[in-house]
């Protein structure tokens, strides 16, 4: 049983494209506890964390024909995040992934919270990416700032998160998944 934590600090990976105002919000919501570890992407022979590529890069290139790989973070990637949050007062930290069907994220983040080696930390897999990635990690410091038990919290969220969610990814081609190796021919 998790009691009640005073300060919740909240990991999500980069697929949850939070912006300018998501970001205040949780900001907001988590009193700066929170941290987001970056899913990394090459573009040909150049490699570097997916925030510092803009989404018209990654669109250029697949479309002149270079290659593009996405790969999870590191386990060390989360190790440093949870460190992170822990020394700015964090009590209890959630990891929130993007769903472990599509990325080895859930994974990574789970042995880094393993290797931390404590129980104040929960790694969820949303099952979803994007929006419903930011909308657990509303719910989740929502629920705590109300005072709910906290364990029902982390229920309620794994249970939206695998209910109540769905994310739709429609491609206009499948070119692209196939040339990064998403998908066979």
């Amino acid at each position: 049983m998790v009691k009640n934590p005073k300060r919740i600090g909240v990991v999500l990976d980069s697929t949850a494209c939070a912006g300018t105002r998501d970001l205040a919000e949780l900001d907001r919501l988590s009193h700066g506890l929170y941290a987001i570890v970056d899913l990394t992407i090459s573009l040909g022979d150049v490699t570097r964390p997916d925030r510092l590529w803009s989404e018209h890069d990654v669109c250029r290139a697949m479309q002149a024909g270079r290659r593009v790989l996405t790969s999870q973070p590191t386990v060390q990637a989360f190790t440093d995040a949870i460190a992170s949050l822990q020394r700015r007062g964090a009590e209890y930290i959630v990891i929130l992934t993007l769903s472990a069907a599509l990325s080895g994220t859930w994974q990574a983040a789970h042995q880094a919270a393993s290797q931390a080696g404590e129980s104040s930390h929960s790694v969820i897999d949303t099952c979803t990416t994007s929006a419903g990635l930011l909308g657990a990690a509303r719910m989740v410091l929502l629920g705590g700032q109300a005072g709910v038990p906290f364990d029902t919290v982390l229920s309620e969220v794994r249970d939206w998160c695998k209910h109540e969610t769905r994310t739709f990814f429609i491609p206009r081609t499948l070119t692209y998944l196939e040339r990064g190796g998403r998908i066979g021919r």
